[in-house]
């Protein structure tokens, strides 16, 4: 997700999580719609290459996320195992779910 990906909650949506930035960052439709705006997915090495090249870009990685490459990586640092498990988990309640379907 990148904070200047804001979306509007599609009707009879319910709000399941919400951000500093980005207000909207998971929302479900019923029983089996969800939709989430960030990446259970990603490992310290993708961070540290997503840090790396907005860094490089045009105006910095402030001006796009409101954040120093060092704050980030003091972020990851010190959320990355917590969030590998919690992604993890959220993988394989997802495939039981559709595996159930």
């Amino acid at each position: 997700q990148w904070p200047m990906d804001p979306f509007f909650l599609p009707e009879g949506a319910t709000l399941l999580a919400t951000g500093d930035r980005v207000e909207n960052q998971a929302y479900r439709v019923g029983d089996r719609t969800w939709g989430i705006q960030w990446h259970f997915e990603i490992d310290r090495p993708e961070i540290e290459m997503w840090v790396g090249s907005f860094e490089q870009a045009d105006g910095g990685l402030e001006s796009t996320w409101g954040k120093a490459g060092a704050t980030i990586r003091a972020e990851a640092d010190r959320f990355q195992a917590t969030h590998e498990t919690k992604g993890r988990e959220v993988f394989t309640r997802f495939a039981r779910l559709t595996a159930s379907a």
